[in-house]
């Protein structure tokens, strides 16, 4: 487990460094439970400086709920502005008790939605519930819609002495035994960075270079087009989480930078092996493997690129992403429904989950919503999230009609 994740602050207090900033959020958040609507709040500033820290430390603290709002597919626009219309205008369940976290909406123009800023913006004008949005530039471009509709909170990087403090803390837990000097080689390199420095003590990464002001996009170019071995060495690519997240960058933009078929097989062969090695860095925890790894992310796939495809090429956002955060609700729905069925089939609940398919073939039969929550004791609104219908539609019986419908549409 990432340390930066184990130890993540469960008070507001808790969050290192911009302690005004931190009370403003408290002040915020107890408004609302006094039933006094506040504007949502643009928490902006550079990498690793608590943001989305805070935001998560405050759900804690307060008993919240955390609802994260994702950019949406581009198919699925339509039922994102929905789902979200709901949740923002405070008539789902639990809605008073929730925290809506959208992270860095700065970058949310990169899932090629047409129009995702207004729409997003249409969106924060009229929320109801606290929402905390989280971007890197206050005034970029892409935010002028939001920026009418929040109030910003400006995070400024970590100073030395609250790193070297945290850091100290992390070590004499875990028992590492680093000295004085090996924690301020750390906070050295990590330029204010906490979470950064919270993976290199992780990493036993002590070296005082590193590339850290480096864009996400600039490393995905730096994948496909570095000039040299050289040029490569000391690019600082995250934690694993991070690197995850460049690797299906690289891979969905493999197509459009490497057009040559044998180039793309050779390149794509690296990019597996690096995440082989990841695999086993997060199995065996021995970060030694680390240096195979980064060498097959960056010189790995740009080595490979032996035909160069000349002019500019845009690149896309993970489809993978998209597609986990837009499932993310039918998934939770599938999870809750295999725990009830588990015990009825005498499976287990991985098990169970293939008997959902059958379960809404069922359901589309007259009268089989009804029997299928007397057997297995599902909610209206369980089974409603199993069939991806309204809870209204299973109440009134509409959701054995769809099948129908569909078949006299496509004949």
């Amino acid at each position: 487990m990432l340390f930066s994740e184990k130890y993540a602050p469960k008070k507001i207090s808790a969050v290192a460094g911009n302690k005004e900033i931190l009370s403003r959020m408290r002040q915020w958040a107890l408004q609302f439970s006094l039933g006094k609507t506040q504007k949502p709040l643009l928490l902006w500033g550079p990498a690793g400086c608590g943001k989305s820290a805070a935001a998560q430390a405050l759900a804690c603290e307060l008993g919240m709920q955390i609802a994260q709002i994702l950019p949406p597919q581009k198919e699925e626009v339509a039922r994102w502005e929905a789902r979200t219309s709901e949740l923002f205008a405070g008539s789902t369940l639990f809605a008073s008790a929730t925290l809506a976290i959208a992270e860095d909406v700065d970058t949310w123009h990169l899932s090629k939605v047409r129009g995702i800023g207004p729409k997003l913006a249409s969106l924060v004008k009229d929320c109801s519930i606290p929402l905390i949005l989280t971007a890197k530039e206050r005034y970029d471009r892409h935010l002028s819609p939001l920026r009418a509709y929040c109030e910003p909170l400006q995070f400024k990087a970590i100073n030395d002495a609250e790193i070297e403090a945290a850091l100290s803390e992390i070590s004499g837990k875990e028992g590492m035994g680093y000295g004085a000097s090996s924690i301020q080689q750390i906070t050295f390199s990590c330029k204010g960075d906490l979470r950064a420095a919270i993976n290199d003590l992780q990493a036993r990464n002590f070296s005082p270079s590193r590339d850290s002001e480096k864009k996400q996009f600039e490393i995905v170019k730096l994948c496909f087009r570095s000039p040299t071995y050289k040029s490569t060495k000391g690019v600082f690519l995250g934690s694993l989480a991070e690197r995850g997240t460049l690797k299906l960058f690289v891979c969905e933009n493999a197509n459009a930078e490497i057009s040559h078929p044998h180039d793309l097989a050779r390149a794509l062969a690296r990019l597996s092996r690096a995440d082989v090695f990841d695999g086993r860095i997060r199995r065996r925890q021995y970060w030694g493997y680390l240096r195979y790894s980064s060498d097959l992310l960056i010189w790995g796939v740009s080595s490979e690129r032996r035909h160069p495809k000349a002019g500019f090429v845009s690149y896309g956002f993970p489809s993978y992403i998209s597609k986990m955060g837009a499932s993310k609700s039918r998934r939770a729905a599938y999870k809750h429904a295999a725990i009830k069925i588990s015990p009825l089939t005498h499976t287990t609940t991985k098990t169970a989950r293939a008997y959902i398919p059958l379960i809404q073939a069922q359901a589309a039969v007259a009268g089989g919503a009804q029997l299928l929550m007397e057997y297995y004791k599902f909610g209206e609104d369980e089974l409603a999230g199993i069939l991806g219908v309204s809870a209204d539609s299973v109440k009134n019986g509409n959701q054995a009609k769809k099948p129908a419908e569909k078949k006299k549409k496509e004949t």
